[in-house]
């Protein structure tokens, strides 16, 4: 599986969890537009599962902006 994979890359000593949900346009589109306030589907959204710490380029509602 793609993320067993990653998770092995990462070479992570400590458990992490990861929370996966596959959604239809109209569900990332919802989501988008509350959270991000973009009125669009998108390809994927990430949430933290834990509280952000500053400078991890995380926004005011706590999603995780691209690098």
């Amino acid at each position: 599986m793609v993320v067993g994979v990653v998770l092995d890359a990462e070479t992570r000593s400590e458990f992490t969890d990861i929370s996966l949900v596959i959604a239809d346009d109209e569900t990332l589109q919802n989501l988008n537009c509350v959270y991000r306030g973009i009125d669009a589907p998108t390809d994927v959204l990430a949430f933290p599962l834990w509280e952000s710490r500053e400078g991890l380029g995380v926004d005011d509602t706590g999603f995780v902006m691209p690098s």
